[in-house]
């Protein structure tokens, strides 16, 4: 079972020795329009290095998982960022990401948890986030949790 001790956070000053973690986790998060063709490695560079600078100005969290049992490989992140909503301090999840081989776990939640603690030490009156309607399991997993639908969101493609 998971422990908050093998959670790290991900600083400016550490952000070198997790750069490639963070960059396969992304790419794995995104892998649909990865093989798409909508993105191609270059975003995940450009992304990663906003992550860094997001980190730099202290305007996004990062925490992952490491197995202690395979000698700290990472297998999981959560990125969160601040955000104000209807005058809440919010931090919003911008990815909650489990290498799929360890998904099942609870290295989810552990991450979760540790967002939230840290919520909690910052200030933060909610987290909220956004995952696909079609997305039931994130769905379930978030209610599970806590979470409740707020608010739907739309879009409409123009071009």
């Amino acid at each position: 079972m998971p422990h908050l001790d093998s959670v790290v956070e991900v600083t400016t000053s550490n952000f070198k020795d997790h750069f490639l973690d963070l960059k396969e986790l992304l790419k794995e998060n995104m892998i649909r329009h990865y093989e798409a063709k909508k993105i191609d490695d270059g975003y995940f560079d450009k992304k990663i290095m906003e992550i860094r600078d997001y980190l730099a100005d202290e305007r996004a969290v990062v925490f992952l998982y490491k197995n202690n049992e395979k000698g700290g490989e990472t297998c999981g992140c959560i990125w969160g960022y601040p955000k104000v909503f209807l005058d809440e301090k919010r931090l919003f999840v911008q990815l909650l990401q489990v290498h799929p081989e360890y998904r099942g776990r609870g290295i989810g939640k552990t991450l979760l948890s540790r967002l939230e603690k840290y919520a909690v030490e910052n200030g933060y009156d909610a987290i909220d986030m956004i995952t696909s309607a079609s997305n039931d399991g994130a769905i379930r997993f978030y209610e599970r949790e806590g979470y409740e639908i707020e608010r739907l969101q739309l879009y409409k493609i123009l071009r």
